[in-house]
């Protein structure tokens, strides 16, 4: 993977997130250490040691500005 992909590897910064409660969204999954491990940047200010679920409220949004993806 790091070879096959290693300009999207390089070029892009990802934030992992889903759908939650309340007007409210998951930034992170348990899959972070993985991709990190891949050599994915992840991005949206979510901490070097932070994996999980950081909830976060749709007023929030901002905190991607630095992911393309």
């Amino acid at each position: 993977m790091k070879t096959a992909y290693r300009k999207q590897i390089e070029t892009t910064t990802w934030a992992p997130l889903s759908g939650g409660p309340s007007g409210k969204f998951f930034l992170g999954t348990p899959l972070v250490t993985g991709a990190r491990d891949v050599g994915l940047r992840i991005g949206a200010g979510l901490p070097e040691k932070e994996a999980g679920f950081v909830l976060k409220s749709y007023e929030e949004m901002d905190v991607l500005k630095d992911c393309d993806a």
